[in-house]
């Protein structure tokens, strides 16, 4: 099974940028952003069967491994360049609409 990797994968707090990444999947002005930003269209089957083929493919690691990317990018930061200051406050890259 592979992992995924992500600009945080081996720094001290890829914890925190994690749990960022998987709040934010359910914050749909984020989604719409990403969405409208990238063009991606990927969605998870409802299908059960549809669905596995999706993780079996690796269509789902690509998916969250470009979302993180650009979350990184976009939104939480990134280790060499980040907004999260020494309290853990993360301020935003840029403003959502």
């Amino acid at each position: 099974m592979s992992k995924l990797k992500t600009p945080w994968t081996g720094h001290w707090r890829e914890g925190e940028f994690t749990g960022f990444v998987q709040w934010s999947l359910g914050k749909e002005p984020i989604m719409r952003e990403y969405r409208e930003m990238t063009g991606d269209t990927f969605e998870f089957s409802s299908d059960p069967q549809t669905r596995d083929v999706q993780v079996a493919s690796g269509e789902v690691l690509a998916f969250f491994e470009r979302y993180a990317e650009w979350i990184a990018e976009n939104v939480f930061g990134t280790p060499d360049g980040g907004t999260i200051d020494n309290q853990g406050t993360i301020t935003m890259n840029r403003t959502l609409h």
